[in-house]
Formats: C-alpha cells, structure tokens, sequence
C-alpha cells in the first residue's frame, strides 16, 4: 500500500515539475512560437479586452481622444472600462450562482459511455466499423508516455494548459490539465459532454479534440494547437483593416456556428478570446474554441442557465429569460460592432453597469467612428443585435446577409479537387478511417489551407456541410451541364458520405480530396501508425484501434473483416509493413 502510494506522489510530482519546467524535457520553443494559443481557455485573468482594444486602436487608428459621444462618455472612456472590467471576468457571470445545469447521467459515469452515449452511438459492441467524424481516442495509458510537456500557455479557472508534443511523432499539441479536486460531480458530466460535443462536430473552424487521459488527480484533454494568436491581436497586422476583411473573418465564424446550431449546440461564451487562427499564415482560418460552456439544446425546450461573459452576453441570459441558441448571435454582434470601430456597444465603469445596458438592449453608431462604414455593415450589426430573440436573425441567415456576400471573395473551384471528389471510392473501410486520422491529426495546417477555402466555396449556405445540392451546383459550374454533373454526383455521393448523414462533412471532403503523391508519404503514414500503436511495440491491436475509434468496442467479426486485406502473416495485427501497403497500394482508392 505504501509503495503504491509513493508511485503515485511520484507520478504526481513529475507531471507537475515538467509544467513548471523543473525536470525533464522541455520542448524547445522558437522565438515567434505563439504564447496565447490556448484551444481550451484563456487566461481570464489577465488583461485580454484591453490587448484586444489595443490591437484594433493600433489598426484602425482610433484615438483615445476620441470626440465626446452623445451620452456624454467618450470612446477612451469606454476602452477604459473594458480594459479595467476584464481584469475580472471570467466564463461566467460573476454575480450569479455558477451551477451547473444538472446532468442526467448516472453515478459513477466513465468518459467512454458518456461520450458514446452523447453522440447517439450504441453502447453495446459495434456490429459494424463506423468510421468517426472526430476520432477522440480514450486512453487508459499514463499521459508521460505519450508526450513531452512543454510550457504553460495558458491558465483557466478550470485549470492549467499546456504546449506539448507527442513522443513518437513529434507533433505539437495543447494540453488541458484539469485537477479532479476543483469538480464536483455535475462538473465531471459537463465536462464528458464538452468531450462528447467535440466528438460530434466536424467543422473546418472549430478546434479539434484528438484525445482524453485521466489518473486519480487530473483530466488531460489534447487538443489541435492553435500558433496565430487571437482575433482582436492579429488585426493590427492587418493594413488597411477595411470591412472586406472584417466580412471575411465573420463568414468564418458564422458558419461555425451556424453549425453547431443545425446541430443543436449552443456555445453560449463567444467573444474574442475564443477566437483564434490557426497559423501564422496570412491566409490561415480562424477557429472556435473553449466549448466549456456548450450544450445541446431541444427547440421545444428553452436554456436557463445564466451563463457568459459581460460585454457579450445577451439580455434574455441577464433578465433571466428562457433563451436559446440565438444568444449565440447576440454575442457575434457585438464582435462585430467591436471589430469595425474599437469598442463594446454596451460598456460601463463595472460589471453592473455592463449588465444594465445590455438589459435595456439599446446602442448607437456614433458618426465619429462609424460615418464611413457601410449600411450594410450597420443593418447586419442591428439584425445580430435585436433585443427581442425572437426579432434576432439567425446565425444562417446572418451567414447570407448581403453585407457577407458582396465583401467576400469565393474561391474558383479547382478542376483538380473538383475531378478528385468525383473519382473517390470508398472500398477499403480501414483505409478510409487511417486516411481521416491522418487528414485530421497528421496533416499540418498549411496542407489544409487551400482545401479549406474549396470546402467554403462549396458550402455555399454556410452550414459547415456539403448537400447534393451544393455539390452538383459546384459540378455544373464546372461542367456547364446541369445534367452531367447530377450524374456525377449521384454516383459519388454515397462513397463521399462517409457515415451516411446525408450530407457531405469536412473530414469526409479532406479525405476525398487528398492528393496521394503529397499526403501518403512513407514519413506521414508512420506518422499515422504510431498514433494508433500507443504502446509502441510495432503492432496495431484490436484494442489499439478501439482506442483510436473513441472507445468503442468491436466484435471479433468485425475486427477480423477488417484484417481481410492487410494482416498478410494472419497474425491477429497489422505490423508497420502491413500497413503501409494498405495505404501505399490505396490505388482503387482514389480510383487511379
């Protein structure tokens, strides 16, 4: 017993000496490596709104002897109270008891069921191999022997995160590190819901979530590292910041939204510091972030929690009215009316004030920072913000307002991407699910880029998803023959269609449209295997693959179907070798 003990003070005492940097390895750092690039929480604590305005003050020119307003308060004035009222905030509103909405789920619940039971999938053994969206791997191995931890890159109420990077494959990722002593239990459920709403969402603007680790003292949540910093800093890079790249970067985020709304998720704490870009790029995508907040909602029954954070907050949360997901939009709004003049629309001296003008629900555009700005601009701002929810445009429509559509530029669609999307087969199910793993969790950022600007070109509703519709659209621009490219379609869309929802999602259309010379490289299919291989014996087990599908169990039957076209010594695994030659002999694949 005493032995057992000493172990795990050990353990303990290693995690916590590589976060504070006192032994072991740290990950070297280059220079212009991003320290804010936290994919879970920010630090509340620290002084965001005022970095934020500072940013877009250094951007847009906005003095801070801005004329006096109409009310009597100035636009440094306002900056002020921002920068002084966010010292404090945090995820939640600070005057309002912060439990959470009771869970339904029994005593005792592990991260494995709750995850697979929120995401409608059978808890009995899988009787057929259903290819996952998000492969959130559930690991029952200790977290030091997967990766190095790095630096801390962020500190949260809910705990510490940090850079990290994956032993075998030297892959960066964050880390969330949750101590087990701060939850309770209804804590511990909502936290396997965030885990189980992230497992279910598949949008090119929303973080990812590769794995959960737990022990007897902390949750491990790993997670895609965001390196371009956040939404208000990197405006001042940008010169000149007009509305076009304004309207670019809401388009974004809008779909990702609208997103989570079509499927019934509600994020409920959106403001800037939960917007991130991906990379460094000029062209990178932005991404949604932080889903500790989120749930599912039913359109027959209204939310009650009050939850969010001041300036962003809508007024249905504050006046304690049932609400739904169209606070989401409040929110937006009021990001926007920031990003195109440099202050809150709702603002005051303390939280208390902040809340009272948000209640009475009503701003103004001030001609000294907004004469030049369009009337579009201000017509899509007044729709975000209308005060009756009910009045409140929705994030789709918001998506096609004429103010988005006539300030963004849509990508030509690529004849190569086009041709590869019709030539897809879906054969071999092994060798599709290795392929998502390795378009998810493989494939760097930049890779992705371009094929994340022809999924949005596509996608021309803005719901994250690709529908017939849109796709033989796409075709017959292409073609220009309506008939040829329904034709095209019909024959492609079902192996496209991966998971059979009827619509085509962003890992479905990245699988689809690798290019085989580029991405099944010797190096990224090692890659690949060694994050399945979790103990790195040279060997893919049936309980490895589990892991790597979520946690859900396979039948013998299934497992040995998927063993039929590769596990060529008949050995009950499939070593590296056989590996590769299931993905580097992948010609049907792609119909070669």
């Amino acid at each position: 017993m005493g032995c057992c003990q000493s172990q795990d003070q050990e353990h303990e005492k290693n995690i916590e000496d590589k976060i504070h940097g006192r032994q072991g390895k740290v990950i070297s750092q280059d220079n212009d490596r991003e320290q804010n690039s936290d994919t879970y929480e920010k630090d509340y604590e620290k002084n965001q709104v005022a970095k934020q305005q500072k940013a877009i003050n250094s951007q847009q020119g906005i003095s801070s002897s801005t004329k006096e307003q109409t009310n009597g308060s100035t636009a440094n004035e306002k900056n002020t109270a921002v920068s002084k009222q966010n010292s404090k905030h945090s995820s939640s509103i600070t005057d309002i008891p912060q439990k959470v909405e009771k869970q339904s789920q029994p005593n005792g619940v592990n991260p494995i069921s709750f995850a697979t039971q929120k995401s409608d999938q059978k808890q009995n053994v899988s009787e057929d191999f259903k290819i996952q969206k998000n492969m959130v791997r559930i690991s029952t191995q200790d977290i030091l022997d997967s990766y190095t931890i790095g630096k801390v890159i962020g500190e949260g109420g809910f705990g510490t995160v940090c850079l990290v990077r994956h032993k075998t494959t030297q892959i960066d990722r964050a880390m969330k590190m949750i101590p087990k002593k701060k939850l309770n239990k209804s804590d511990e459920d909502k936290l396997f819901e965030e885990l189980a709403i992230l497992r279910q969402i598949d949008h090119p603007c929303i973080v990812k979530v590769f794995e959960h680790f737990q022990d007897e003292k902390y949750h491990y949540l790993i997670s895609e590292y965001c390196t371009g910093g956040e939404l208000f800093e990197r405006i001042k890079d940008v010169s000149p910041f007009t509305e076009k790249v304004a309207a670019g970067y809401m388009k974004q985020i809008l779909s990702a939204i609208s997103y989570c709304h079509i499927n019934n998720i509600v994020h409920r704490d959106l403001k800037p510091e939960n917007i991130l870009f991906d990379s460094k790029a000029t062209n990178s995508n932005l991404k949604v972030i932080d889903f500790g907040a989120s749930t599912k909602f039913d359109h027959n029954e209204k939310l009650t929690k009050r939850i969010g954070t001041p300036f962003y907050v809508a007024p249905e949360i504050l006046t304690k009215k049932p609400y739904d997901e169209k606070c989401d939009v409040w929110s937006l709004g009021v990001i926007m009316y920031i990003l195109l003049c440099g202050y809150p629309p709702f603002w005051g001296q303390t939280d208390q004030e902040i809340y009272e003008k948000v209640k009475k629900g009503k701003f103004e555009f001030y001609d000294e920072d907004w004469a030049d700005r369009s009337s579009d601009a201000k017509d899509l701002i007044s729709k975000m913000l209308q005060y009756d929810p009910k009045d409140r445009i929705s994030a789709t429509e918001a998506y096609a307002h004429p103010w988005i559509l006539s300030n963004v530029h849509v990508e030509p669609l690529d004849d190569k991407m086009m041709k590869k999307l019709s030539q897809f087969a879906a054969k071999n199910k092994l060798r599709i699910a290795i392929l998502n793993l390795m378009a998810n969790q493989v494939l760097n950022t930049q890779d992705k880029i371009e094929l994340v600007k022809h999924f949005e070109s596509l996608d021309t509703n803005g719901d994250g998803m690709l529908s017939k519709e849109e796709l033989i659209e796409g075709y017959t621009k292409l073609l220009g023959d309506q008939l040829k490219a329904k034709q095209t379609v019909e024959n492609v869309f079902n192996d496209l269609d991966l998971d059979g929802s009827g619509k085509v999602e962003f890992s479905e259309f990245l699988v689809a449209c690798l290019q085989k010379e580029k991405v099944l490289t010797k190096d990224r299919i090692e890659k690949a295997f060694k994050l399945i291989d979790t103990d790195g014996n040279g060997q893919i087990t049936k309980k490895e693959l589990e892991e790597m599908m979520g946690g859900l169990p396979l039948n013998e039957k299934v497992w040995e179907s998927l063993l039929k076209d590769c596990d060529v010594n008949q050995d009950g695994q499939i070593s590296l070798t056989e590996f590769l030659d299931l993905l580097l002999n992948a010609k049907e694949l792609f119909n070669l």
